[in-house]
């Protein structure tokens, strides 16, 4: 794992991770009583987000009536470590907070109670990140530099079809071996949810996801 150092200006060493086993157990816990759905035929992140939302519907995770808030808040576009910052008169309205490592997503999930305040962090919303993991052929993984923070989708509920393709961190592509695959972690919270939502989706056949991940890996 690298983390983003104090400042959110650079990535730390690559290092081991660390989890307290309470965090293991409430992962357990949420892959056994939340939304899984495996090899989901989807080929944009607008299409899982239907997908997923139709599911915890059914599962009685989410109410209709949170599913167009809940659907804004997936679809925000996100503003990773690398680029330079952009457009600063917007001030902090379009920007949350950066959680720096997966661990620090686990503590402050596992010190938090049911009341989330804000948007997203990592998707703990009053902040917003987005973890990206890198598998290789071989197997081994690794955490990309990925997203600090995200910046708000003011098309609402729907992504911009004209907006520029996603070109993705090409110095960090050229470190990644063929054929390498991305997985995204999203964790937040939301003043609409009053208890925690899960969801574990794998899809079908792998596909590039705009900016979700920092570089363009399926």
């Amino acid at each position: 794992e690298e983390d983003v150092e104090e400042g959110g200006e650079r990535w730390s060493k690559p290092h081991v991770a660390t989890l307290s086993l309470h965090s293991l157990f409430e992962l357990r816990s949420f892959l056994l009583n939340g939304t899984v759905i495996l090899d989901m035929d989807a080929s944009s992140l607008e299409q899982i987000t239907d997908l997923l939302l139709d599911n915890m519907i059914n599962q009685g995770q989410l109410t209709y009536e949170s599913r167009g808030k809940f659907k804004d808040a997936l679809l925000r576009k996100h503003r990773h470590l690398y680029e330079k910052q952009k457009n600063k008169e917007n001030g902090n309205m379009s920007r949350l907070p950066l959680i720096r490592s997966l661990a620090e997503i686990g503590r402050n999930h596992s010190s938090s109670k049911s009341g989330g305040s804000g948007f997203f962090r990592a998707l703990s919303f009053s902040g917003g990140n987005n973890a990206s993991v890198i598998s290789n052929p071989e197997g081994t993984m690794g955490t990309s530099p990925s997203s600090g923070s995200v910046t708000q989708n003011h098309s609402g509920n729907s992504l911009d079809s004209n907006a520029p393709e996603h070109k993705g961190n090409t110095h960090f592509m050229r470190k990644i071996p063929p054929g390498s695959e991305a997985s995204n972690i999203m964790v937040g919270e939301v003043p609409f949810l009053d208890k925690p939502v899960t969801a574990f989706v794998r899809l079908n056949n792998s596909a590039n996801l705009g900016n979700l991940t920092e570089v363009p890996v399926p």
